[in-house]
């Protein structure tokens, strides 16, 4: 359940609000919590409030101010967060925005207990928090017929509590809270229409290091790609433009598989292909394939320093179907 709004006070401020409240469930009767005679249900309470204020800071709108605070609940624990954001219209089509804050994330059912199968659970997970920051310039123009959107961005995050994935054993993965985290990194992305053509790219270098004092200091953090890369390029069909088909790249480098920096997962390029019809202007239907060449799973990993190349303990997912049919109202 979900409620928002919006209340403009004056010219000058525009009051935001987002509640939601949700009881979550969580099923595991898989084959090992059947062995161990472990319980298979779990539930838990979550809500999140949320308030911001758009304060315009000059008479043309041009320089807005917007302070956010946050609170998050999850099992009957809450706790709050705070973050602000400036923005600038530079003109020409420029503009500038830098938002920073703090955050907090409790760990989720799936986190906690795992699946009854190759996740086991571990119910000790605690709260992750942080702070973080982003800056950005967009621009916004045309080059001869083409529509162009283009952004660039420095972000970074510290973290207490990390939660992340890994891989204990060949058969059985686990969350841990893998204790303190600094990430950084630049993304640019853009998108450009023409004609029946759109074009959408983007590419991520990010520095993921964990900062905890022991053993595993400086070393990569495990899940966080040092690079990704993302291209998609649909063409509209038909008179009316109802119809479209795209094609897409997705690249993935220079990621480690284990939490000390010493197991990297080989570089891997997918492409997938989709259509999409709609039917009216609320309704639509897309078809596709993700990683159409089925790479995924014979993505292997090694030694960073010495040792050969061997079958991932928990292959990644391949070749996948899907269809997605969406109603507006």
């Amino acid at each position: 359940m979900a409620i928002d709004g919006s209340y403009a006070i004056g010219k000058n401020h525009l009051i935001e609000f987002l509640g939601d409240y949700a009881n979550e469930k969580l099923n595991v009767d898989g084959d090992i919590v059947a062995t161990f005679g472990g319980i298979t249900d779990f539930r838990r309470e979550a809500a999140n409030l949320q308030v911001q204020d758009t304060i315009n800071l000059d008479k043309s709108g041009s320089l807005t101010f917007t302070p956010i605070v946050r609170w998050n609940m999850w099992a009957g624990e809450g706790k709050f967060s705070w973050g602000a954001a400036i923005g600038k219209d530079l003109g020409n089509g420029w503009s500038v925005k830098a938002t920073g804050g703090t955050y907090n994330r409790a760990p989720n059912l799936y986190e906690l207990y795992g699946d009854g199968a190759f996740v086991r659970p571990n119910p000790d997970l605690v709260w992750e928090d942080g702070t973080q920051w982003d800056i950005g310039v967009t621009w916004k123009g045309q080059i001869k017929s083409a529509d162009i959107t283009a952004t660039a961005s420095y972000f970074g995050r510290r973290s207490n509590n990390l939660i992340e994935f890994v891989m204990t054993d060949p058969r059985y993965g686990k969350y841990f809270n893998i204790g303190e985290a600094e990430i950084k990194g630049v993304e640019v992305e853009s998108v450009i229409d023409w004609n029946k053509w759109n074009l959408r790219m983007a590419a991520t270098w990010m520095s993921a290091k964990n900062t905890t004092d022991d053993y595993r200091k400086d070393r990569q953090l495990p899940n966080r790609p040092k690079w990704e890369g993302f291209l998609r390029l649909t063409r509209k069909l038909f008179k009316d433009d109802a119809a479209s088909a795209f094609v897409e790249l997705n690249y993935i480098g220079e990621n480690y598989y284990d939490s000390i920096g010493t197991i990297k997962m080989d570089d891997i390029l997918t492409v997938g292909l989709g259509f999409r019809y709609s039917f009216t202007k609320t309704s639509r239907i897309t078809v596709g394939v993700k990683d159409l060449f089925d790479r995924s799973p014979e993505t292997q990993m090694y030694a960073v320093y010495n040792g050969p190349s061997r079958t991932m303990w928990y292959p990644l997912q391949g070749r996948t179907f899907y269809a997605t049919m969406t109603w507006d109202f």
